[in-house]
């Protein structure tokens, strides 16, 4: 189902990233106008502020966007914003999101990885703060401070951390223990680490028009 006129101009709009049209590269693929709606009302909820438009529009296509078999659309996302410090907090409640919402014979290990330590104790703070909200979460999550892990009973992980490889303002989500996938926020005008210039290039190569499984998000 392509999402061109049963989802009206308000959705077709809020789809749009700068320099992509996901909806003319879409191909065989379909839009689940009601697995976005979720995903987006998810980070509503625990974001301490609203979305802007434009990551609106990544957690829209993101979630909403399936191939014919099922499976997410996109394997990679590449967010590059003005500032180093934005998607903070944005990053670790997508992750929180991918382990909540995983099939339940599913056990995903997610990882957040931050290039200071501060950012990632701040993020912690918010998933249990936003955890702690939520009795049902508070009753089926467990808590590990000091490893800064989150767990399910069937063992899937959110762990937060950070890492010296990355450069200033960089934040890196990797999840296995199913389709794999990947997000990479990079600081705009700034050189990308090594760890992640090659996703910034498989996102340059998406806006180029390539059909690479990469959702590109420069502003």
């Amino acid at each position: 189902m392509s999402p061109a006129s049963p989802l009206g101009s308000w959705w077709t709009d809020h789809l749009q990233l700068p320099g992509y049209d996901p909806i003319a590269t879409a191909g065989p693929c379909r839009f689940d106008l009601r697995a976005a709606e979720q995903a987006l009302g998810f980070c509503t909820q625990l974001l301490p502020s609203s979305l802007s438009r434009w990551e609106a529009a990544i957690v829209l296509n993101l979630w909403g966007w399936r191939q014919a078999d099922g499976r997410g659309r996109y394997a990679t996302v590449y967010a590059e914003p003005y500032r180093q410090d934005s998607l903070v907090l944005w990053c670790v409640t997508l992750g929180l999101l991918l382990l909540c919402t995983a099939p339940p014979r599913r056990a995903p290990q997610v990882t957040v990885t931050y290039a200071q330590d501060t950012l990632a104790a701040e993020a912690y703070a918010h998933v249990v703060a936003a955890i702690a909200r939520m009795p049902a979460w508070t009753a089926a999550l467990r808590c590990d401070p000091i490893r800064q892990v989150v767990a399910t009973p069937r063992g899937g992980t959110l762990t937060i951390g950070s890492a010296p490889i990355l450069a200033p303002g960089e934040v890196l989500l990797r999840r296995e223990g199913g389709p794999p996938f990947t997000l990479a926020v990079a600081t705009r005008d700034a050189e990308p680490s090594p760890t992640v210039a090659p996703i910034a290039q498989a996102a340059r190569q998406a806006l180029a028009g390539e059909p690479l499984p990469v959702l590109p998000a420069v502003l």
